[in-house]
């Protein structure tokens, strides 16, 4: 074997640790939306369930959200397992934005609904935030739930794998008509045409629809290897996606500084307990 292929083996396996690492910390914190339109189930975003005090919310894209409210489309959590009833968010309240990209939402929940969530799943802190919003050299984590990927099939309910890709930042000619400010905004390469880090092999990932609102993770930077090992570092949630160009090649996403941003606008009695600057 040469050094070429002894490194590619090398790097490959770095990759497999970094994504198995980020995506235990997201699993247990990331969740799935879905909405009943014309008698019809159909999926609809990924979510990631972020606490601040004593108030529980899902964080998540903000693209046509508010219509889906305005609509009176109910809207539900995709149960973890079938025998449990889907979660219904009524009477939670909804705030969202897509202006100047940022393209996020929060869902505050009601005592009834936080009640309702099963285990595993929990609340992320404030301490697994990163507000950092240098891209670096990478990796990130996508942790999200595709339509296209399905799982099982429970009474007209969906229910779909999670879908784990470690992306590079995009450096690429991005969308001419997409908003873009890195201040704002984070870019990752998405090649559908990718590698399963399990088997070695060529792998054809599923169209990303679905996903808008997961969460983009990041470790340790590629520079800080091997003095580190990711296990030295605490994956934190930086971003959350919202936007895929499927002929670029590439998902944007808006990072969680803007998300929280949202909170504080909406809930200013919340401001001193997450004692955080936001960006304006």
């Amino acid at each position: 074997m040469d050094s070429d292929d002894e490194n590619s083996i090398l790097a490959q396996g770095l990759i497999k640790e970094f994504a198995e690492h980020c995506a235990a910390a997201a699993d247990n914190v990331t969740v799935r939306l879905f909405g009943v339109q014309d008698n019809e189930v159909k999926r609809d975003r990924t979510g990631v369930l972020y606490r601040v005090a004593d108030q529980h919310f899902i964080l998540t894209a903000g693209h046509d959200l508010q219509g889906i409210v305005e609509h009176d489309i109910p809207l539900f959590l995709l149960p973890t397992w079938a025998e449990q009833e889907p979660i219904h968010l009524i009477d939670c309240q909804f705030h969202g934005t897509e202006t100047h990209g940022r393209d996020v939402a929060a869902i505050r929940l009601t005592d009834r609904v936080f009640r309702s969530l099963p285990p595993p799943l929990e609340f992320l802190g404030h301490n697994s935030v990163d507000l950092n919003t240098d891209q670096g050299n990478g990796p990130f984590v996508i942790f999200g739930y595709p339509m296209q990927w399905p799982d099982r099939h429970d009474e007209g309910i969906h229910h779909t794998k999670a879908m784990v890709f470690v992306a590079q930042p995009y450096t690429g000619e991005r969308h001419p008509d997409a908003f873009y400010d890195p201040k704002v905004n984070v870019i990752l390469g998405f090649d559908r045409n990718s590698v399963d880090l399990g088997t070695q092999t060529d792998f054809t990932l599923p169209h990303p629809r679905g996903i808008s609102g997961c969460g983009i993770w990041r470790s340790a930077d590629w520079r800080e290897l091997p003095r580190k090992s990711w296990a030295d570092e605490k994956p934190r949630l930086v971003g959350l996606q919202h936007h895929y160009f499927r002929d670029s090649k590439y998902v944007q996403g808006t990072w969680i500084a803007y998300a929280l941003e949202l909170i504080v606008d909406s809930y200013p009695e919340l401001g001193n307990s997450m004692n955080l600057i936001y960006p304006r």
